[in-house]
């Protein structure tokens, strides 16, 4: 949703949650999905009691034009350096015999490969406390 406020009033500082918006303030909603479409449509600002939220942000309205649609564009596929080209503390290196028991269904033996990374980390980050680096 977008909305307007009057400079001279502070009143929006307390529009914490969508819900608390006057409806004369919404000038445009949107609605839609990160995976697909997303769509927005103008609002005319109204004064009527009769008037409900709902009829701002209705969905099923022809109104809407389309802003972004995500479904027609694909994945960039990952471009990663082979593990054995890569520095011991990155990510996939690190933890290769981690996912390779995991993949294998191997818990206990993923388990104990995790406990040993991390406790390294710690052991190493003691080290350099003791030492004064940072």
């Amino acid at each position: 949703m977008i909305h307007t406020y009057n400079d001279g009033e502070s009143q929006y500082k307390e529009w914490t949650k969508v819900k608390h918006v006057p409806q004369s303030y919404i000038v445009a909603v949107f609605d839609g999905s990160w995976k697909h479409r997303i769509r927005w449509r103008r609002v005319t600002p109204t004064t009527s009691a009769n008037s409900s939220r709902s009829d701002i942000a209705d969905p099923n309205s022809s109104d809407y034009t389309t802003l972004l649609d995500l479904s027609i564009l694909r994945p960039v596929p990952k471009v990663v350096r082979p593990v054995s080209q890569q520095f011991p503390y990155e990510s996939r290196r690190l933890w290769t015999k981690v996912t390779s028991r995991l993949l294998k269904k191997e818990f206990g033996e993923a388990t104990k490969e995790k406990v040993a990374i991390e406790q390294k980390q710690r052991d190493e980050a003691a080290e350099r406390k003791r030492r004064g680096i940072e």
